[in-house]
């Protein structure tokens, strides 16, 4: 989910993650900041700033890696 919002909304801080993650679910901000960090480490997110400044971002990567639904692209008419 942390994921597919920053792929969504392209920059988010700690904050803004939770408020979108928890959505009227209870979240705790420990568990927030584990997920967060393993993703750091694992190198599917990036962070820029410091403290409170800090925000997450996925990482620059070639725009032909990324995953598309091949059958939802043939679906559509050809314009």
């Amino acid at each position: 989910m942390i994921l597919n919002l920053l792929e969504e909304k392209g920059n988010l801080s700690r904050l803004e993650l939770t408020e979108q993650v928890s959505l009227g679910k209870t979240l705790s901000r420990i568990t927030l900041i584990r997920d967060i960090n393993r993703l750091l480490q694992t190198g599917l997110v990036s962070s820029s700033g410091k403290g409170r400044a800090t925000h997450y971002h996925l990482p620059n990567k070639n725009p032909l890696l990324n995953y598309f639904d091949i059958e939802a692209y043939f679906g559509k008419d050809p314009e």
